[in-house]
């Protein structure tokens, strides 16, 4: 087993994680839980579409990410946090907007 050092705005405690690993997973999950949206984080090539179906009417968020040059010259693409999907657009969220009051 791996272990994972979390560092976020928000305790875990707050939040349930579910990880799936096929649209297949992300459907039951959905119908046999009440999520309040889905992270499609990686999905296999082709399944974006069938993916942001699956999550019928929940806020779907992407990944987002800026390109950074490192200390040899190249550039990386680095992660810059989450935004909610809009139709072909990423829309990027504001600090905090994730965060449930």
């Amino acid at each position: 087993m791996a272990i994972v050092v979390r560092l976020g705005p928000l305790p875990l405690t707050t939040v349930q994680v579910i990880e799936v690993s096929s649209v297949a997973e992300l459907v039951t999950v959905i119908t046999q839980t009440d999520p309040a949206g889905v992270a499609l984080d990686a999905v296999s090539p082709g399944q974006l579409a069938e993916a942001t179906a699956a999550a019928w009417t929940l806020p779907v968020l992407r990944p987002l990410w800026h390109r950074q040059r490192n200390a040899r010259g190249e550039i990386d693409e680095v992660f810059d946090g989450y935004g909610l999907l809009s139709g072909p657009d990423i829309v990027r969220l504001a600090d905090g907007e994730l965060a449930v009051t």
